[in-house]
């Protein structure tokens, strides 16, 4: 209202009790001590029986420069079987909030067990197949620009993420 970008703590608080959201935003930030003091509400609203789902947002003006407003400072990750199950899966509390805004010094919050197994997917799975991911995004710009050839790195790139993917998490 009347130009404020930020609502008073006491009204977000009143709208996290009242169910007047279905999540929380604990990361998505400006800077680290906003995204700490989401955290230490989000922990407090839990304490006093509130449900808060969660979800992290980078809220991104830029996918390159790496500053408050990059494209990887914070991210959620959903564990839903597939796209249309996300929006419940976060309600069910199946998403953690992942925290990058010091890059490669990330934190991640939400229920232990899916933090303990976001780490996993981290350290074991998601490098690898964002390189793969990459690699194909490449070639897929090459092929648009017009090098046909591409078609067959494309595929084969295609298959081998596909395969990567089924090795962590099956057919």
């Amino acid at each position: 209202p009347r130009g404020r970008v930020n609502i008073p703590l006491s009204t977000t608080i009143e709208i996290l009790k009242r169910g007047l959201c279905d999540v929380y935003e604990v990361f998505g930030g400006t800077d680290r001590n906003n995204n700490r003091a989401q955290v230490q509400l989000s922990h407090q609203m839990a304490s006093e029986g509130y449900k808060l789902p969660i979800v992290a947002c980078s809220d991104s003006h830029d996918s390159l420069e790496h500053n408050y407003s990059r494209f990887d400072q914070a991210w959620t990750v959903t564990f839903a079987e597939d796209a249309n199950a996300i929006p419940d899966a976060v309600k069910n509390g199946m998403s953690v909030a992942v925290d990058n805004f010091v890059q490669n010094d990330r934190n991640i919050y939400g229920n232990f067990r899916l933090v303990q197994y976001t780490w996993f997917l981290l350290e074991n799975f998601y490098e690898t197949h964002d390189e793969l991911c990459n690699a194909a995004g490449q070639a897929i710009i090459r092929y648009v620009h017009g090098d046909k050839s591409q078609n067959t790195i494309i595929s084969a790139l295609e298959k081998e993420i596909q395969k990567f993917t089924e090795s962590f998490f099956g057919k």
